[in-house]
Order: structure tokens, then sequence, then C-alpha cells
């Protein structure tokens, strides 16, 4: 069983509109119309698959990037599908918050299904690649079965070239961290993925440098590679861990989004070796004690004395929290 992740597929379009009764939508409009983009379904999964626990009700999100180029992510539920022979679109009802998104002429309201009867809600196909839906007279029509639609969904994301990121360990005096990005084979399209960092126990600017950005596979193009500048500090802190995260492909379905950056550390932990008293003195003078360190400190260090009557040996703390 794989580690939870997330797996996603792409469309080129899809429609939206609103739901006038069950399996129809009135007023609806191709996605690609309104000046929309880079639409995704997206669910987590322990298995590389898409999944469902409540009947035929699939639930996942959906990614919608507007007209002034901000990513929505929109709660569905996969509800019917259209048209009522051959499905070539899945259509959800948006569940969650509401959303307002921005178009070529002005703005679309998305709003979410409470499952209250009566309930003004929305409708959002998304069409398979290769497929096409007729809009008529602003009506999207379909069947209300959802017996085989998964199965149909996860012969999508095979048959999608597949993204993965590979996981890296590295010294931290290596200076750089290369991750592969691959596809699982050749596409005629050009295939395009977003990814950034994440923090984990390695914090960015003081362990590694953040970055992001996006890959572009040309057709025939498999693997990509991504460089992340670690930082080696004087800090005995231990192996410490970051992540690489994908999104927001096109023309490829992504099922494995995380790679895992290990920084391996280079650096001796500090210890007291020894502590010596200096030469006797006259009563009401004070004492000298020298402390010596194994390495020295790139911060300053702090020694506090613990009676030891109460058991306790001195402490070696360091003035910076790390």
């Amino acid at each position: 069983m794989l580690a939870t992740t997330t797996v996603s597929v792409s469309f080129s379009n899809g429609f939206v509109g609103d739901a006038t009764k069950n399996n129809e939508a009135s007023n609806s409009a191709y996605l690609t119309s309104l000046g929309w983009s880079n639409f995704q379904f997206v669910q987590t999964t322990n298995n590389g698959l898409f999944g469902g626990t409540q009947g035929n009700d699939y639930s996942g999100t959906i990614l919608i990037t507007d007209a002034a180029n901000v990513q929505h992510r929109i709660d569905g539920v996969i509800n019917w599908r259209a048209p009522s022979g051959n499905v070539s679109t899945m259509v959800f009802y948006a569940t969650g918050a509401s959303h307002t998104l921005a178009t070529t002429t002005g703005t679309y309201f998305i709003d979410p299904y409470t499952e209250t009867n009566g309930d003004p809600h929305s409708f959002i196909g998304l069409t398979f690649n290769g497929q096409t839906l007729a809009i008529s007279g602003g009506k999207v029509t379909g069947n209300a079965a959802t017996t085989g639609l998964l199965d149909t969904l996860n012969t999508y994301l095979a048959n999608q070239p597949q993204l993965t990121v590979s996981d890296v360990t590295v010294n931290e005096d290596g200076g750089y961290a290369t991750l592969t990005v691959a596809l699982s084979k050749a596409s005629t399209d050009t295939v395009t993925v977003k990814y950034t960092t994440q923090p984990g126990t390695a914090t960015a600017g003081s362990d590694y440098t953040a970055t992001s950005g996006t890959l572009t596979f040309s057709p025939g193009q498999t693997t990509k590679t991504v460089q992340i500048a670690i930082t080696d500090d004087a800090l005995a802190e231990g192996d410490e861990t970051f992540s690489l995260v994908l999104s927001d492909s096109s023309f490829a379905a992504i099922t494995d989004n995380t790679g895992v950056i290990t920084i391996r550390d280079n650096d001796v932990t500090q210890s007291v070796t020894g502590i010596s008293v200096g030469p006797a003195v006259t009563e009401g003078a004070n004492l000298v004690y020298t402390v010596a360190l194994n390495v020295p400190s790139p911060t300053p260090v702090e020694l506090h004395p613990w009676p030891k009557r109460h058991g306790r040996r001195q402490r070696l703390r360091h003035a910076d929290p790390r």
C-alpha cells in the first residue's frame, strides 16, 4: 500500500450551469468560453487510484484557473453523467464554500449544494480529453447513473501520461538537491506541471532555498529535473527533511505529487570536554572555572550551574534557541 498522497487528472474543457432539475443544467457555458483554464480533478489516495466511500457519491476537488489567473479549489461530488448515451462528461454538484470566478466579461458565482430540496446550486462538468459535449439552448442533460463512472475515470487516469517525483538524500555540504520529475510515457501534447517546496523539519532560508516554478515537457520528453540549493550551516541539527510538491498539470495525470528531500547533517554535536579550576584564591575572591568545548560554537553558549545536592549536573545551553 502506498503512502497517502494525491492523484489528479487534467481536462481541456467542460461546462458550468445552474441546477434546473436532476440530470439537467440550464444557462450552461463551456468553461473555456468564460476564459477559464487548467481544469483538474483531485483526490487523496493510498493506492494511486480514484475511489469512493459513499455508494456512488464520489467526492473530490475541482481545480479551475479563472480569467484573472486565480486558481480556485472547488469541492464537489460526482452526481451524474452526460450525455445519456456513452459518457463524455462527469458532472459534479459543488459543495463546501461558494466561489466567485472572474470571467472575460465579469464574474461567475458557483453556488454550493446543501443537499436541501429546492436549494439553488451549480453543476460543473469535466469533459474527458478527446471527447465532446453539446450544449443546446443553454442546457446540458444526462443520466443519473454513476455506476461504472469511477472505472471510467480510472481508465482515463491509466491512459494519461502519469507524473511522479523522486525522493532524494543529500549531504548538507552537497550544494544542491536534484529531483527527477518523470512522465510514465511520452505524450504527443505539451505537458506542464507546477512545483513548489514545502518545509518540514528543514526550514526555507536557513536550511534550503525556497523554490517554485513550472516544468514543460515537449512532445516526446519524459524527464525533467529540479535543483534546490542546500545551505551548509554550522549547527548540529541532525538529519532534516522538506518536500517538493507537484500540482496543476496539463495533459497528464499526477500519481505521486510529493518528493521528500532528506538533508544529512555534517556538523558535530557540541559537548563539554572538560572543566578546569583556576589557581587558588583568597577568601572573598572569585574562583575561575575554564570550560572546554569539543568544537567551536557558532553562537553564544551559556553554562548554567545546578546545585549538586539536587542530583543535577551543569547544563550546556545555546543562547540561540536552535
